[in-house]
């Protein structure tokens, strides 16, 4: 079986996609308010156009199947599922990984297991290092 990578991403790489979203927002009002002398059909035209650019922009976050977006609180992992898990750093006691899983042991005695056989050593690697990462900048 081949080993999946994992797509991560934080708030400093996804600036094209911020940029689509607004370019597409910026369509969609324009259609609704009308502020041009123009045809009718060219605002049908913008609000299609609008919609569109918000579909493809919010298309992107499903088309990975494995996939960490990460900010300075909070961590979102989807390993082989469809909506994953949305962790506060606060809320993380300790993190293992072993026997082809990551166990995140939260403070409430909780805790979640995201199973890795899947994918690939590096990307586990550089997931728990930044798990690890972030708890050291929260203490």
């Amino acid at each position: 079986m081949e080993k999946k990578k994992i797509k991560f991403a934080n708030d400093h790489n996804k600036l094209h996609l911020i940029f689509i979203l607004l370019i597409g927002l910026s369509f969609v009002l324009i259609a609704l308010i009308q502020p041009f002398y123009w045809n009718e059909s060219m605002y049908n035209y913008l609000n299609i156009a609008g919609y569109f650019l918000l579909a493809i922009g919010n298309l992107s976050l499903f088309l990975n199947k494995n996939y960490a977006q990460f900010t300075n609180k909070s961590i979102h992992i989807r390993l082989d599922s469809l909506l994953g898990k949305n962790i506060s750093f606060s809320e993380i006691n300790s993190v293992v990984s072993e026997n082809n899983s990551i166990n995140i042991h939260l403070k409430n005695n909780h805790f979640i297991c995201f199973k890795t056989g899947h994918i690939t050593p590096n990307d586990i690697d550089k997931l728990m290092d930044i798990i690890k990462t972030k708890l050291d900048e929260q203490a």
